[in-house]
């Protein structure tokens, strides 16, 4: 019986890489905004998703429910950062104070994943069943960023960003002693 995984965040880097590998041994349903509805190939399906919005992300995971059944995993991968930011060719690197970056940046990178979770849960959890949930962070949620790193660069850490993983951090922890007891199990890499 193949393991089913629900990805959320599957155009950037580390998604196109998690996706590619997953699906070789699961059968993996990926979800970005940067992508489209389709079948992949016979483990892999892609679906376009903005985490940012509530109603989205309930039907999504409830489709998900009544087309395949209950999933084990749920990995979350997306996340907005400053190389997005920088796509909006108004924003600039001394911007690090920009209040759209910051909502843009919380809405997708903490809220969404709070989302997933909170869906992920009510379609998704059986009480006795081993299942996973990974969050994916950053050693910035942990530590601050070595600034001049960046001098040279085209992006930089943004506040929002180590704010948002930070917060991940914290919901992990919760969600993870909420939920030992059933067998879901929330961990998270950075």
């Amino acid at each position: 019986n193949m393991k089913k995984i629900i990805l959320i965040g599957g155009s950037g880097i580390l998604g196109r890489y998690y996706a590619e590998k997953l699906s070789l041994n699961y059968q993996v349903h990926v979800a970005d905004i940067g992508l489209k509805k389709k079948k992949i190939k016979k483990n892999r399906f892609n679906y376009y998703l903005d985490i940012q919005q509530e109603k989205k992300v309930d039907n999504f995971f409830k489709k998900l429910k009544k087309e395949h059944g209950s999933f084990d995993i749920l990995i979350n991968n997306a996340a907005y950062t400053t190389e997005m930011a920088f796509k909006n060719k108004k924003f600039k690197k001394k911007d690090f104070f920009s209040t759209e970056v910051w909502d843009r940046t919380i809405n997708t990178n903490l809220k969404g994943s709070f989302l997933a979770c909170k869906y992920f849960v009510k379609y998704h959890h059986k009480k006795q069943k081993d299942q996973r949930v990974i969050n994916i962070g950053t050693i910035y949620g942990l530590r601050s960023p070595h600034h001049e790193i960046y001098q040279n660069q085209k992006f930089f850490s943004s506040i929002s960003y180590s704010s948002s993983k930070a917060g991940l951090v914290g919901m992990t922890r919760w969600l993870a002693t909420k939920f030992a007891k059933e067998n879901t199990f929330f961990n998270i890499i950075s």
